[in-house]
């Protein structure tokens, strides 16, 4: 019984090796823990406190009108005026400096390929923590900081058009 697991454990690992080897691979690196933990908690604090900002300024109104309506008119503003930043996307890709080996990214060749033919929509289902990591590292947010040579493999980058990867965008809903 013991050496038909080995047999069938030895095929499963060669067809595995056989299926990784095609991928094309890029790695946010592991470069500084420390900012990487910062990246993650500005992430997870504004994550936060936009929520709770309709209930502060409800909380402010008994005892400092002035405020409340400052903090109210600054809300909206900001939601208002707000655009993309690709300074912020790239200050959240370092959140990949808080994990031991980085984050990775794998496209199989055929997948490059659709994406550069046709629009498409890529459909992820975060694991692990709060906020997926990795869903959330390798969505659009790599695009849109528009360093591709830093974010993305040459391969899958240097097929689409610069329009295309400038107006990717991405949602990141929970998975249920």
């Amino acid at each position: 019984m013991s050496s038909i697991c080995t047999a069938h454990l030895t095929h499963l690992r060669k067809h595995i090796s056989s299926m990784t080897a095609a991928l094309i691979t890029h790695q946010l690196p592991h470069s500084n823990r420390l900012l990487g933990a910062l990246s993650i908690t500005t992430m997870l604090g504004s994550m936060l406190l936009g929520p709770l900002l309709p209930m502060i300024i409800l909380v402010l109104v008994p005892y400092n009108v002035a405020m409340a309506a400052t903090l109210a008119a600054l809300t909206i503003a900001s939601m208002v005026c707000a655009g993309h930043s690709p300074a912020w996307c790239r200050f959240y890709l370092r959140s990949a400096g808080f994990f031991a080996k980085g984050v990775f990214i794998h496209f199989e060749p055929r997948s490059i390929k659709a994406v550069s033919e046709q629009p498409s929509m890529w459909c992820m289902h975060p694991h692990g923590t709060s906020i997926g990591f990795g869903f959330s590292l390798n969505g659009a947010v790599r695009l849109r900081a528009e360093a591709e040579h830093l974010y993305l493999p040459p391969a899958f980058a240097d097929k689409l058009s610069i329009e295309r990867l400038r107006t990717c965008n991405g949602i990141q809903a929970p998975g249920t």
